[in-house]
C-alpha cells in the first residue's frame, strides 16, 4: 500500500527532510540498492500521519536500513554522502550529519550481515544486532512525500517486532522503556486504525469470536499483530525462536516487570490487561 504524506504534516523537528530523501534515493539507485527508513521518524509517520494520532514528542533524527550485500557497498554510499553531498560522518561509523544538521544512522542489512548482526570493519567491539530487518522489509509500506520523493517504513507489525528486539538488546537499561512505550502506542492505536481491513484481511478472521465477558479492545489488537506477526517471520525461524523467548521474558513476574509496568502506564490499564496483550500475540506465534 502506498501513502501521500504532505511534508508540512510530518511531526519532525529539523529542516532538509525532503532533501534528506532525494539525497539518500540518487545515492542508493547509484548503488543499485534500496533502503528503509525505521526509529522513531517512523513510528511517527505510522502514528501521527497514518494512524491519525496527535504526536508526541518531536524527533529530529531520521534512522536508515540500508540494503547491502557487502561492506564496500557501503563504503561507496557514505563516500558519495561525504564528498558529493556535504555530509559529516559522527563519532561512530554509522552516524552522519546532513548539510542542515540533522543526525542520520545508516545501517547495512541483508547478505552484510553475519550471525544476524553487523560489525563494521573499521571498528572492534561494536556489534549492531540487525534481526528483524530483512523480515521487516519483505512487509514494508510505500511512503510518497509531496509526491516528489518515495521511500519504505515497516509495517505496525514490524515496527513492533523491531522495537522488541530493540528492548532485548537494551534493558535492564531505562533507555529502553521508550520502546515499550512506542510498541504501546501502536497497539492503542491499532484497530481503529485497521477498521477498513476488517472484512477483507485473513489477520482479523473471527476475531470478535475469541472475545469472552472480560475482553479487552486491546485484545483485538493483540491477536491480529500477532497473526500478522508469525505469518512475516515464516522462513525466519531464528527470529521466531527469539521473539518467543521475549515475550516469554516479558510475560514472567520478574523479568518482564519493567516493560509490563511502563505499558500499563500508557495504556491506563490493570497488569492483567498487557499479560492478555502479551499472552495473545505469543500464542499467535506459537500456533
Amino acid at each position: 500500500m502506498k501513502y501521500v504524506i504532505d511534508s508540512k504534516t510530518l511531526a519532525f523537528n529539523g529542516r532538509g527532510v525532503v532533501e534528506l530523501f532525494q539525497v539518500m534515493n540518487q545515492v542508493c539507485t547509484e548503488q543499485e540498492t534500496d533502503y528503509l527508513v525505521v526509529g522513531a521518524f517512523a513510528r511517527d509517520l505510522l502514528l501521527h500521519n497514518i494512524f491519525g494520532k496527535k504526536a508526541g514528542i518531536l524527533t529530529r533524527d531520521i534512522d536508515f536500513g540500508i540494503v547491502l550485500p557487502d561492506w564496500t557497498g557501503f563504503q561507496q554510499i557514505t563516500q558519495r554522502l561525504t564528498q558529493k553531498h556535504g555530509f559529516e560522518q559522527g563519532k561512530f561509523p554509522h552516524i552522519f550529519v546532513t548539510p542542515d544538521g540533522l543526525p542520520t544512522d545508516l545501517l547495512p542489512f541483508g547478505q552484510v550481515e553475519d550471525d544476524r548482526g553487523i560489525s563494521f570493519p573499521e571498528v572492534d567491539h561494536f556489534r549492531i544486532n540487525m534481526m528483524g530487518f530483512s523480515e521487516a522489509w519483505d512487509t514494508r509500506l510505500q511512503i510518497s512525500l509531496d509526491n516528489k520523493v518515495e521511500f519504505h517504513i515497516p509495517t505496525p507489525e514490524a515496527l513492533i517486532l523491531l522495537k522488541l528486539m530493540a528492548w532485548k538488546d537494551r534493558t535492564p537499561n531505562p533507555v529502553a522503556l521508550k520502546h515499550v512505550t512506542d510498541i504501546s502506542l501502536i497497539i492503542d492505536s491499532y484497530f481503529d486504525a485497521m477498521t477498513d481491513a476488517l472484512d477483507v484481511d485473513p489477520a482479523f478472521d473471527d476475531l470478535y469470536d475469541l472475545a469472552g465477558e472480560a475482553f479487552e479492545p486491546n485484545w483485538y489488537a493483540a491477536v491480529a499483530i500477532g497473526r500478522k506477526m508469525s505469518s512475516m517471520i515464516t522462513g525466519y525461524p531464528e527470529t521466531r525462536e527469539t521473539i518467543l523467548a521475549i515475550l516469554a521474558d516479558i510475560a514472567d513476574n520478574d523479568k518482564g516487570k519493567f516493560f509490563r509496568s511502563r505499558m500499563a502506564q500508557v495504556l491506563r490499564v490493570e497488569d492483567d490487561v498487557t499479560n492478555g496483550i502479551v499472552k495473545r500475540i505469543r500464542d499467535e506465534i506459537e500456533r
